[in-house]
């Protein structure tokens, strides 16, 4: 194929999520024949696949295109994406930095600032945590390969993986995702107040319907005896304002039903004003219990150190642990996106705003760095629920850009059913 029908399945493969075939398309071309629109489309394949050796490869192809993309905010934005997610919080910024000096109306480089000056407060706790008087530096964790996977062996969780795509079936008080939820006589629909990404009107908007659970059915896979043993548990979430949760006023954006009795359960009314857009369709979902084990970003806060992540990743392929492309589970360990979410889970919950460093900042330092292991144990994922798609109906649900939606519960209000008290935050690439 020439040129334009080149870009043109660039585009194409990009939008399907294909990054693969772009890989395999433009290195299957000379390398002098790439020039630098082709060398940026493939580093962006590689920051797509998001892996830390996809992620190196794409910073060295934007390195050599530095000179053509120096005035370019998309070159700036791209390494610096690259840069955020292999944990280089600090070279990251001073790219977003320069993509809003390029394009001041860049609202996504301005998002990724506060991400990074964020992640530069956490490693500055970090750091203050183990603060040794002989070096400035945080301490470097032991990354003994024996003793590592002893430790991820013994750290890892029961977890319920789901597979949700197919045709759902409409049995009351049955698990499944989207389409109407069983619920009580009096049940009322829940809103949650606020402004969307279509207009700034703060009104009383209806949360979506997500997936609902059996916990009958759910009583065999949860081996450690976390979740209710009957009735049915509900998931829903606001989607026209997709609140993040690092804002105490996004507290409502999210919610959890527990339904004790099954008995007493009947399709619900679902609301006029919930957009048809925000009304899934029936899918049903296979669920299996499995291991979950614990992400990179929280080993390393459990050590208040730094990881050798070259090494852990060795670690991993060694154990044959896999962080999936998809991953929606109840229960284990969150696959993180953005980094650790426990400690956001406690103070955003508390009041907090976490949206910078300045609201970090307002955190006791006492508190920070108490909280800083405790959360780990305090907080648990309660449900993770990941891109869906249904090519039957063609149906996407995506959270931002590859995103997950975590629903956090401290495990005290787990045990006590208060689920009324999660705390939901949002991830994306």
């Amino acid at each position: 194929m020439n040129r334009e029908e080149l870009l043109k399945k660039i585009k194409e493969w990009n939008g399907k999520g294909e990054h693969k075939k772009i890989i395999d398309a433009i290195e299957a071309l000379p390398q002098e024949e790439w020039g630098y629109e082709l060398t940026c489309l493939l580093a962006r394949a590689y920051n797509n696949i998001n892996g830390a050796p996809q992620l190196e490869k794409a910073v060295s192809l934007f390195e050599s295109v530095r000179e053509e993309g120096k005035d370019d905010p998309l070159w700036h934005y791209r390494l610096g994406y690259a840069l955020y997610y292999l944990h280089k919080s600090e070279e990251a910024l001073t790219c977003f930095r320069r993509v809003l000096e390029l394009d001041p109306d860049d609202s996504d480089a301005l998002q990724f600032i506060g991400w990074c000056e964020a992640a530069q407060k956490t490693n500055e706790v970090v750091a203050k945590t183990v603060a040794d008087p002989d070096r400035s530096d945080s301490k470097e964790i032991n990354m003994d390969a024996d003793a590592v996977k002893q430790e991820l062996k013994d750290l890892c969780r029961n977890a319920i993986h789901l597979n949700i795509g197919g045709k759902g079936a409409a049995a009351v008080g049955g698990t499944r995702f989207g389409g109407v939820p069983d619920v009580p006589a009096d049940f009322v629909w829940p809103t949650y107040d606020g402004t969307s990404y279509n207009d700034d009107e703060v009104k009383s908007r209806p949360l979506s319907f997500l997936a609902q659970f059996n916990c009958a059915e759910l009583a065999t896979l949860d081996t450690e005896g976390l979740l209710p043993k009957t009735g049915v548990l509900s998931f829903f979430y606001e989607m026209e304002s997709m609140r993040w949760g690092f804002d105490p006023k996004d507290a409502g954006c999210a919610r959890v039903f527990w339904f004790e009795d099954t008995s007493a359960l009947a399709p619900a009314q679902v609301p006029e004003d919930l957009a048809g857009d925000f009304r899934f369709p029936m899918l049903k979902i296979a669920m299996e219990s499995g291991p979950a084990f614990i992400d990179g970003q929280d080993f390393r806060i459990l050590h208040e150190g730094e990881i050798d992540w070259e090494a852990m990743g060795d670690i991993l392929d060694e154990l044959g642990i896999e962080d999936p492309e998809n991953c929606s589970k109840l229960l284990g360990w969150p696959n993180l996106i953005q980094g650790s979410m426990m400690l956001e889970c406690e103070f955003a919950s508390r009041g907090y705003y976490l949206g910078n460093p300045e609201g970090w900042a307002k955190v006791p330092q006492n508190e920070r760095e108490e909280k800083m292991q405790t959360s780990l144990e305090d907080w648990r994922l309660l449900f993770q629920l990941d891109t869906v798609e249904s090519a039957e109906d063609n149906f996407e649900l995506m959270f931002g850009d590859c995103g997950r939606l975590y629903f956090c519960i401290r495990k005290e209000d787990l045990l006590a059913r208060r689920f009324d008290r999660i705390w939901l935050i949002l991830q994306c690439y």
